[in-house]
């Protein structure tokens, strides 16, 4: 059985969870709130030779729009209810994990972030939809419009799967 964290170690991923997830949230909201104020959604603006565009949406499904056409109370426990349990769950897990390294809390942190700026707009828009207004791509190989907490959501998994070096006595980077 592992050993339960000390309560310094213990504020320490605390804080490191509150700074990350705040900063998420922060970053996503002051762009949603650009994007709302200053993107029109019948027009998209084109950078970097048709890289990058930016265009406003909302959308009530989730990643690529996936569940846009179920019913307003399924998408809201789906997308609303039980992703705050899961979000919930994964940040009390995160914090009381004895061998987490800090590379996987800030990994968890950024999943949990960006769940969080999503979550946000799903609870204080009437429809439950989510801004969304960047996309990248080239030619006709594109990305789905995303915003800031998919960004975020998205760096968490990618640095959580990747594969770190291990320290010869089998153990990873420093635990927090």
């Amino acid at each position: 059985m592992d050993t339960p964290l000390e309560p310094n170690a213990l504020k320490r991923r605390l804080l490191t969870l509150f700074l990350v997830v705040l900063a998420c949230v922060a970053v996503d909201r002051v762009s949603k709130s650009w994007a709302e104020d200053n993107l029109d959604p019948h027009l998209s603006k084109s950078y970097l030779a048709d890289t990058f565009r930016i265009q406003y949406a909302e959308n009530t499904g989730a990643f690529l729009g996936m569940g846009k056409d179920w019913n307003k109370m399924t998408r809201f426990l789906i997308f609303s209810a039980a992703t705050s349990v899961f979000l919930i769950f994964v940040a009390v897990t995160t914090l009381r994990h004895p061998k987490l390294d800090r590379i996987e809390l800030i990994a968890v942190s950024l999943i949990v972030g960006g769940g969080v700026g999503n979550l946000i707009d799903r609870f204080v828009r009437a429809d439950g939809s989510v801004v969304d207004f960047m996309n990248m791509g080239i030619g006709g190989l594109r990305t789905g419009i995303f915003n800031v907490a998919d960004v975020a959501l998205t760096a968490g998994l990618i640095i959580w799967i990747l594969p770190r070096k291990k320290k010869e006595d089998g153990e990873g980077a420093p635990t927090v």
